[in-house]
């Protein structure tokens, strides 16, 4: 008990270490104020303004660190354990998480813009009301993750395990969803056209009927 008390403590500490350094420093090691000079966000976790994105976090065990409303843009966490992480309204923009272990974690709200998943585990994840502009989920798995309302249109999603995952109210328009696994998949209200690229033998959902 004890043992995993102290293991617990660690992540938190090292999780607090990340957001600060996140919040001071940018490229190069240079002090980074951002645009509001520094000062946390909601979330208690200081922005890194606009070159923040560019630390490195590979490898790194953030398994359910808070990290609400932090400035990840451009950051490399290839490999990284975010199992149960708290990532909501966080930024993300263009950065890399290929692969890297997402289960359990709390993306809602969070900025998705060109993030990279491909290949990365992301089982339960709860990604509702998240900006995704052109995300990378090739090869994903989001078994039972919950894209309820989620923007989708242009994605790249060839091989993406979605076995079980809520796409209701999904936009699917021009998305690429070939190889993908759909098996239980909730595809109520979903919006895609003629140009919505599905898997070999999946029947076309009517509203994408020419």
């Amino acid at each position: 008990m004890a043992i995993m008390l102290a293991m617990k403590t660690r992540r938190r500490a090292l999780a607090m270490a990340l957001a600060l350094l996140l919040g001071a420093v940018g490229c190069g090691g240079v002090p980074n104020t951002g645009p509001d000079g520094g000062v946390p966000n909601e979330g208690g976790v200081p922005n890194t303004g606009p070159d923040g994105g560019y630390q490195q976090l590979q490898g790194a065990d953030l398994r359910g660190a808070d990290l609400r409303g932090a400035n990840l843009t451009g950051a490399n966490a290839a490999n990284a354990n975010l199992t149960g992480a708290n990532l909501a309204n966080a930024n993300l923009t263009l950065a890399t998480f290929s692969p890297a272990n997402l289960t359990n974690a709390n993306l809602t709200g969070a900025i998705l813009n060109g993030t990279n998943f491909a290949y990365s585990n992301l089982t339960n994840a709860n990604l509702t009301g998240a900006i995704l502009t052109r995300p990378v989920l090739i090869s994903a798995d989001l078994t039972g993750a919950n894209l309820t309302g989620a923007n989708l249109e242009h994605t790249h999603i060839m091989g993406a395990n979605l076995t079980n995952a809520d796409l209701s109210r999904a936009n699917l328009m021009n998305a690429d969803l070939s190889r993908a696994s759909l098996t239980g998949a909730n595809l109520t209200g979903v919006r895609c056209n003629t140009f919505t690229v599905w898997p070999t033998g999946f029947t076309a959902h009517p509203a994408c009927s020419p």
